[in-house]
Formats: structure tokens, C-alpha cells, sequence
């Protein structure tokens, strides 16, 4: 979120560096019959031309055209600006930024975080609970097969509450982080996550899997198989499947960490199809995971570090031990924020 104000009278603003005027191009003065104002295509033209200017492939000209091989800014309607107390004065913007279509390369994984700075050191922004990181994964030149699709629905259908525990508590009437639909069984119960994983590794095509994970409401979910679905009917690429349940974050180093993250469950999913015994050892810690009265196994037996350790996500493991599962999240990212209602520190339960 952009805050902008052209004749700003707050105090707090008479030495900020950064960004938070800015002059409309043409396009929204049409757009807003000849008024001097500031709209969306003002704001996505000037992030575009910051990232151009700075070396990040852009198009000023169209911030926003599905060109895979350039940085894109766009709007997002789900975006909300800050909580009331903070408002008055300023007008706010909701701005998507997507990277380009990249192999994982040490190269690729700086430029994120190169573009995580330009926005920090150029920008006043506002990262709040609407606000979220999106990470899509695919496999290169390569196609999705059916065993790997079927593996890594079963891998984040059994381990969702490890990797749940790395994120910020959620209410489930948030869409973005409701997990993968539940698993019934014949008599219309939930299954347990270890016979639920399994009922997933015994479909047998993609129509089995489609049905039996209720892609309908999928894109509404942690996570997002659509595309590849969608692509596997039509016969035609791989697409992606995206990761969605992470917080909104400038923290360019926890960028780069959870996308190695999602990748390497991407790739453990599609090793396992010629290891299935070490699937079956994995999903047996699970088997104790209903019994009455003691806590779930990501808090006390089996954790998310033990989980991330079993996939061989080894840099992962070393950030997240260091870190420590999600206890305190801050609802604004620059602290310098005015001091008003409810902009403090949320510690997560």
C-alpha cells in the first residue's frame, strides 16, 4: 500500500526522503476530466520507471501487460488501506508487484530482494493484514506427471499444520489461509491427515484428484492448483501451482527464504515418486497425531523443523530454527508510522 498526499500538512512528513508526491501523467488527468489528480496509473507508471531506471526490466508505458519476462505492477482490489486513525490526510493505493517468470538462480533471487529495497528506500508503504506474498511454482521446460501432482497434494495435505506454524495466526473467514479442503470418507467424516494423505495417493487420474480435492473453491485456499488443472486438461504447458498463505512482507531475506522453501516441497514431491517407502515412513509420524488430550505433533513430537529436515530443505531449517516459529507480527512495516490507533506490535496466540 502507497500513501500519497500532494499538499501534505503533517509534521511528520516535513523531512521524509522518500516518495509521497507525485505529479499525474496524462492518462489520469483524461481519465479525471482535466482535474489535477493523482490515480492508480500515475502511481503503477512511477514504481515502473523506478524499477526500469535501477536495472529491473519494466514497462513504464504499460506497468501491466502479462509479460512474463518484465516486472509488472498492477492494482488488487483485495488490498485495504490502513486501520481508521492514520488516514486522514493521505490517500492510499493498492499496488500487486509481479516479478518476472524465474528459474531459481542465485541471480534471480537478488533481484527480488533488490526490488524489496527500491520499494522500502523510494516508498511510504503499509503492509497489513490484506496485504500477501504469492509464490508460484513450476517446473521449468518440463510437464507436471500426475504422481507428482498427486504427491504434493498429499504432502501439504499431511504437513499443512507444520508450515501453517511458520505464518501469522489467521481467522479461517480469511480466504488466502484456509487449507486444503478436508478428506471425507464414505460414512462423511473428516479423515485423520494421515488417511486423508493416503486416500489422495490412491486416486488414479486427474479427474479423481480434481473431484476428490474440490477444486472449485481451490483458488480460494493456501493453495493453488487451478493452473495446473487447468493446463492438464487442455493438454497443453504445465502451469503452476501457488503458494498463497504467506504474510504480506517487504523482509526481502524472508522472500528468499520461503521461496526456497516452496520449491524444495516441489521437488521432495516429485522425488518421492521413486522413493515411496520413505513416503510411507513420513506419513507414519502421523499416526499419533488424534490422540486425545495431547498437543498437535507440529508443537510438541514431530515439528516443522523436523519436517523441513525429512525434505532436505537444509537452508530453510537453518532460518526458520534461528527464527522460530510465528509469535509476533507487526501490522505496520515502517515504525516510524504516526502512533495512533491499534499501530503497535500484535503478539499472535
Amino acid at each position: 500500500m502507497l500513501r500519497n498526499s500532494r499538499y501534505s500538512p503533517h509534521v511528520e512528513l516535513e523531512d521524509e526522503t522518500r516518495e509521497f508526491r507525485f505529479d499525474p501523467i496524462l492518462a489520469d488527468i483524461k481519465k479525471h476530466d482535466d482535474v489535477w489528480t493523482v490515480g492508480e496509473a500515475t502511481i503503477h507508471h512511477h514504481i515502473a520507471t523506478t524499477f526500469k531506471n535501477a536495472g529491473c526490466p519494466c514497462n513504464p508505458e504499460k506497468p501491466y501487460q502479462h509479460d512474463f519476462e518484465k516486472w509488472e505492477v498492477t492494482s488488487d482490489g483485495t488490498l485495504k488501506a490502513p486501520i481508521k486513525g492514520i488516514t486522514q490526510g493521505y490517500k492510499w493505493f493498492g499496488v500487486k508487484v509481479i516479478s518476472p517468470a524465474f528459474y531459481l538462480t542465485k541471480g534471480s533471487l537478488q533481484q527480488v530482494i533488490r526490488v524489496t529495497e527500491i520499494i522500502k528506500s523510494t516508498y511510504l508503504v503499509n503492509i497489513n493484514d490484506s496485504c500477501g506474498l504469492h509464490v508460484h511454482v513450476g517446473v521449468g521446460d518440463e510437464t507436471f506427471t500426475f504422481p507428482h501432482i498427486r504427491n504434493l497434494h498429499a504432502l501439504l495435505y499431511a504437513f499443512s499444520p507444520q508450515l501453517n506454524s511458520l505464518h501469522p495466526a489467521r481467522s479461517e473467514t480469511n480466504s488466502m489461509f484456509i487449507p486444503l479442503r478436508s478428506i471425507r470418507g464414505k460414512d462423511g467424516r473428516t479423515l485423520p491427515r494421515m488417511e486423508g494423505a493416503v486416500r489422495l495417493l490412491l486416486t488414479q487420474n486427474i479427474n479423481d484428484l480434481y473431484e476428490l480435492t474440490g477444486v472449485e473453491s481451490r483458488k480460494t485456499m493456501s493453495y493453488n492448483f487451478n493452473p495446473i488443472f487447468k493446463y492438464e486438461k487442455e493438454s497443453r504447458g504445465s502451469g503452476t501451482v501457488e503458494f498463497r498463505q504467506h504474510e504480506g512482507t517487504l523482509d526481502g531475506e524472508a522472500i528468499r527464504i520461503w521461496i526456497k522453501t516452496v520449491v524444495r516441497l516441489v521437488e521432495f514431491a516429485r522425488e518421492l515418486i521413486a522413493d515411496p517407502t520413505y513416503f510411507t515412513q513420513l506419513l507414519s509420524v502421523l499416526e499419533q497425531e488424534d490422540v486425545e488430550g495431547e498437543p498437535p505433533l507440529c508443537e510438541n513430537e514431530y515439528t516443522t523443523i523436523d519436517f523441513l529436515m525429512n525434505a532436505r530443505a537444509w537452508e530453510p531449517v537453518l532460518y526458520y530454527r534461528e527464527r522460530g516459529i510465528y509469535k509476533i507480527r507487526p501490522l505496520h512495516y515502517f515504525p516510524d508510522y504516526p502512533r495512533e490507533v491499534g499501530d503497535e506490535d500484535a503478539e499472535i496466540e
